[in-house]
């Protein structure tokens, strides 16, 4: 069954009766005028007027020129259902649908199958039963399948109305779809297509389809009753569920990136250590490498941090989603619930608790200093001169026959130490 809105289709009362429309068909209006003409020729001008004061919502003056017209030709159809019709639009709406069953009764055009199924389903004296709007949702099924002369998009309108009140989904759907085909710039044709589309789950056309039919005339109040109905919600949820995997799908290619990366500048890194002699000063191209190798660390590093936050909405988000698909499931477990939040929680924590651990590195051996081995510092310096560099800071002897240098501490603070093992 389609979604039920209730919205205001007052408008469709204006639209409901099809003599009552302003813009006529010129071809069909000639026709009528001319089988007038056969009969009583004289009748003409005031159908002309009636139908020009209908037109213009002085239903009580129309109903005086149609009962001019139906004195000179009693049996003239048209004209008695454009007077049931001012009758019923004037107030009396018992003598005029009296007057547009009796015209339908004569004769089963789409245009009276039509206007009785309008009197039926949109009466203003009293309340509307359902055995009224299901007679009339068979009239105008049958009036909108009825041969005509030019295209009307009344019958489908008002067809599309009934079927979507009295639950006839399939006509619903294929109504609103020839409106869609044959309509495309009509209102009406955007609010039905926006419930289809809403019954479809199509939340993102649906959302569309009523601001099309908005700002083809539907009221606001009406469209945000609409997205309101829970609409726009699903709409938020499908859209932050793209954005979620967009995010999950960059932050992984960004992991595979940093790892293929570090993987190719590592190997070539070390290929150009153990090609390189050790009696000779690196090359440049070797210390671009090593620089950029070292770049890729520092990236990865900022990378690292960058993921936390990411990573906690991430483990957050999945939980929040196993927790909806329970109560969209309608059935909630609730030991799974509770490790599902348990985890969530602990996980978070480690997390959030691992930034604030500070763990205190020492450097291995004891210091040498300058005065215990003067000589090994002067080789120091020299060897940082003839590479251009700044000599180490710190000398360090540890156990063992090997030399390192590396660097130790932060950004501003960084200090190259010479790691010597004896």
């Amino acid at each position: 069954m389609f979604p039920r809105v209730s919205l205001l289709i007052a408008l469709l009362l204006c639209l409901g009766v099809v003599d009552a429309q302003v813009q006529r068909d010129a071809v069909k209006e000639q026709l009528i005028e001319d089988e007038l003409t056969a009969v009583a020729p004289a009748a003409v001008a005031d159908f002309k007027a009636g139908t020009a004061a209908m037109d213009a919502d002085d239903h009580a003056q129309a109903a005086k020129f149609f009962q001019a017209v139906l004195k000179q030709a009693p049996d003239f159809n048209p004209a008695m259902r454009r007077l049931g019709l001012s009758l019923a639009e004037s107030g009396y709406v018992e003598d005029g649908m009296a007057l547009v069953e009796d015209a339908l009764s004569k004769k089963r055009s789409p245009e009276n199958l039509i206007s009785v199924a309008g009197l039926l389903a949109y009466r203003k004296d009293r309340k509307v039963t359902d055995e009224q709007r299901e007679r009339a949702y068979t009239l105008a099924l049958e009036a909108e399948h009825a041969p005509k002369v030019g295209a009307d998009e009344d019958y489908e309108v008002m067809l599309a109305d009934l079927a979507l009140k009295q639950n006839h989904d399939d006509v619903f759907r294929s109504t609103t779809n020839k409106l869609v085909a044959t309509y495309p710039e009509l209102m009406q044709t955007h609010y039905y297509n926006a419930l289809l589309q809403a019954y479809d789950e199509n939340w993102s056309v649906a959302e569309n389809e009523i601001k099309r039919a908005e700002s083809l005339g539907l009221p606001h109040e009406a469209v945000q009753e609409f997205l309101d109905s829970g609409v726009h919600k699903e709409v938020l949820i499908r859209r932050w569920a793209w954005y979620s995997v967009f995010i999950v799908l960059a932050w992984v290619a960004g992991l595979l990136a940093l790892f293929l990366l570090g993987k190719l500048l590592s190997a070539r890194t070390l290929t150009s250590i153990e090609n390189a002699n050790p009696n000779e000063i690196a090359t440049r191209s070797a210390l671009s490498l090593r620089t950029w190798y070292r770049r890729l660390i520092n990236v990865g590093g900022v990378y690292y941090y960058l993921s936390y936050p990411f990573v906690i909405v991430l483990v957050v988000g999945i939980a929040g989603g196993l927790i909806y698909m329970c109560f969209m499931v309608g059935r909630i477990p609730i030991k799974l619930v509770a490790i599902v939040c348990i985890g969530a929680l602990v996980t978070v924590y480690s997390m959030v608790k691992s930034l604030f651990i500070k763990i205190e590195s020492e450097d291995p051996g004891r210091p040498l200093t300058h005065d215990e081995a003067p000589a090994l510092w002067e080789l120091t310096k020299s060897v940082a001169r003839a590479v251009e560099t700044r000599p180490v800071d710190e000398i360090r002897l540890t156990p063992g026959t090997d030399l390192a240098v590396y660097e130790n501490g932060s950004r501003e603070k960084r200090r190259t130490i010479l790691r010597a093992e004896f």
